[in-house]
This record gives C-alpha cells, structure tokens and sequence, in this order.
C-alpha cells in the first residue's frame, strides 16, 4: 500500500518536521506545494537535511494564484497512490485552500491533516459537499531534539566548548552574588567584566583580590585571572548555572540543551536596488554568527534566554536592558514562529522602574520605555527578585499565554 504525504510549505518549518517525523514509518514518498521565495528562503532543503527524507518531489506555484496551484498539481500523477494525505497547516491561505480542494474534489479519499496546536495532531472529517469540526487524532509522540528544531530552521552549532568549572562553582557564586553585601564589589566586578577574554593580573589583580576571596575562587595561578577565568566570572558563570538548573528541572538530556553556544545561520539578502528583489528574483546568500547563552527545546518548543548579571552599569547607571532586548528581538525571527526568548538579570528591574527608586524620573521613563519594547517583542524578563521568589527557574520563563 503506497503512502504519499504532500506538503504545502511555508518558513514556519517545524510543524513539517514533527508531522513527518511522527508518521515516517508509514510514507513511501514525498510531494512539496513551495514557492520561488521559499525555495530561497531554504525550508524544503532544511526539512529533508533534518529528516533524512527525499525532498526533490516538488512543485513550485504562485503563491496568490488559485490556478497555478492546481495547474502544478495536474502535472503529477497521484492515482498510484493507495492512501494520500495532505499536511495544510502552512503556506499561503490561497495555497491551503486551493490544495485542499483539489484533493478533495480529485481524490476525495485523501485525508486532510492540520497542526492546530504545536504538541497536536488534528484531523478533518470530510465529505465531497463540507467539512465538519476538527477531530482530535493524536499528541505527537516523538520528540523534536535542539539539533533537529535548529537544523529544521536552517541554523547548525559552530562551537559549544563546554564549561570547565563544576556547576557547584556556579551555585556558590549565584549564592554570593544575591546577598546584600556583595554590592560593595561593584566596582571590582567591573574591572573583571571590562576584562573579559583578556589577562588581568598586576594591580588591577590586587584590586579584584578581595572580590575573589569573598567568592571562595582560587586562580590557577597565583597573581593572575586567565582569560578563561576572566570570562567565567564576568558572566558566563550566570550562563551555566540558568542552563544546569533548567536542565535539572525539566530533565533535559544533553542534546536538549546548549550553555554558550555559537550559531549559525544562513539567509539569503535581497539587492535593494532591484524591484525583482521583491518577488525573490535575486538574491545572495548571507551567513550570520550569533552567540546563544542558553537554548533548549522542550516538549517541542524553543527557548532562548539572554543571562545578564548586570543589566545596570553600577557607576554610571547606564542602562543595558535596551541593547540585551535588541539583540534579542533581531535574533527571534531565526529560531521558527514565535520562540519563546527571557532576559535573566540578576539587577533588581522592578526596584529601578519605581519612581522613588535609584533613578532619577527621565531614566526611569527610559527604562519603562524599554520594558515596553521588551513587552511588545514577547520578550520576557526576569530579574533578581522573580528568581530568588519563584520555585523553579524555568517557572519564570515558560508562558501562561501559549
């Protein structure tokens, strides 16, 4: 009995990839509904580079054109297909439709499939003349991995070194790090952060020295901070314990997971001077690198969080929350349909946003601003007082809206 399973995509991928990985077992072929800009844009490759699956049975349509659907449709042969079903969760509205009526009408014993929720699978029940309500079919029961959602969004892993301090390290500076009195550091933080990836030793050591002593850290040698302590202690520590407790948490395997991690995306530009660049007609291929403190994946979603020990320059007052959201935001639209992406700081933002608090009332405008920004992008943030009050970490993070 020959299965073939056709695809209208879109760059939303993954609802693809977990229905194809879900009914692998039972798909002799595959047919793709794509277009010229998504061919571009690279879903149909990255769909069957993750899967391992034949993706080279396409059909390229207008994405706005009834027609040019069915036209593209009509050129292959479906007869010889003893059970067809069509996944319509993605492409254009146009796409979706046109695809499903020419099933319908052509080989009504097609069965019609759409991801109405990300874990869900639902079926239609269909006749010639109407269709009725969506009917539950199935929860999927394979997991998405990190590697496969990335790889599914175009984006591989160049490096991820892991960290060669114990998590204990981390838990001990995280515990000094939230009591009152290490605000008297400030200043020696500093000095460690503006090193960070350099050598500090001579006097700015002498200087940091009661900082490290308070912190119960030992240096590898003496009179010295490596670079590779310098980047530890001005934050990547903070990266390691959010990503280890998570993991624990949630009992995350380690392909679920990725601390300080560097990525890599490819995404294809369009010539700004040339109007066939709006229908996809020229275009050249960009590679971006982005580091990632913590990524995972769970229950087929994607997380992202951006680990700020400060987001505040304890000197100046300088505020960093906008460039940390900015960054953020310009990094969402690479990780699929609405990932779910925190900002943990271990600043206390809801004391900084009061208007009696430490800022005077144009910064505290400017922060409020910038809260908002953070609000409108689906941005959450988390700061000092939500983690010490909150359970578990991941508890800050996971949303009540989805």
């Amino acid at each position: 009995m020959a299965t073939i399973l056709i695809t209208t995509l879109s760059e939303n991928t993954i609802p693809c990839v977990q229905l194809i990985k879900e009914m692998k077992d039972e798909i002799d072929d595959y047919f793709f509904v794509t277009t010229k800009e998504i061919e571009y844009y690279g879903s149909r490759t990255w769909i069957g580079d993750t899967l391992g699956i034949d993706t080279t049975h396409f059909g390229i349509v207008e994405a706005f054109l009834w027609d040019s659907v069915s036209e593209t449709l009509d050129k292959q042969d479906f007869s010889k297909y003893d059970r067809i079903i069509v996944n319509i969760k993605c492409g254009t509205k146009v796409m979706f439709a046109s695809t499903y009526y020419y099933f319908l009408m052509k080989y009504p014993q097609t069965e019609f499939i759409y991801i109405y929720q990300i874990n869900k699978i639902y079926r239609w029940k269909l006749t010639p003349d109407r269709f009725s309500d969506f009917e539950e079919v199935k929860i999927f029961s394979k997991k998405l991995s990190l590697s496969e959602y990335l790889a599914a969004n175009g984006v591989s892993v160049v490096q991820s070194e892991p960290i060669d301090y114990p998590f204990e390290m981390s838990e001990k500076i995280f515990k000094a790090y939230c009591r009152l009195e290490n605000e008297q550091f400030a200043g020696e933080k500093e000095i460690i952060r503006l090193k960070r990836n350099k050598v500090l030793s001579g006097d700015e050591f002498d200087t940091v020295k009661p900082y490290l002593d308070f912190l119960g850290f030992v240096p590898e040698e003496d009179g010295k901070l490596s670079k590779k302590e310098t980047k530890f202690l001005s934050g990547e520590w903070f990266e390691q314990y959010v990503g280890f407790k998570i993991k624990q948490e949630l009992g995350l395997s380690d392909e679920d997971i990725l601390i300080g991690a560097e990525v890599r995306k490819n995404a294809y530009k369009y010539s700004k001077n040339d109007p066939m660049a709006l229908v996809g007609a020229v275009a050249e291929l960009e590679t971006s690198d982005n580091e990632m403190d913590v990524m995972f994946v769970y229950n087929n979603e994607f997380y992202s969080i951006e680990c700020k020990t400060s987001i505040i320059d304890a000197g100046t007052g300088k505020i960093f929350l906008g460039e940390t959201i900015y960054k953020s935001d310009s990094l969402q639209y690479r990780f699929g349909i609405q990932p779910h992406t925190a900002i943990m700081t271990l600043s206390d933002i809801s004391e900084c946003a009061k208007t009696d608090g430490i800022f005077d009332k144009n910064k505290v405008r400017n922060l409020n601003g910038i809260i908002n920004r953070a609000n409108i992008s689906f941005i959450k943030l988390v700061d000092k007082k939500i983690i010490l009050n909150t359970p578990r970490l991941f508890d800050t993070i996971n949303p009540s809206w989805r």
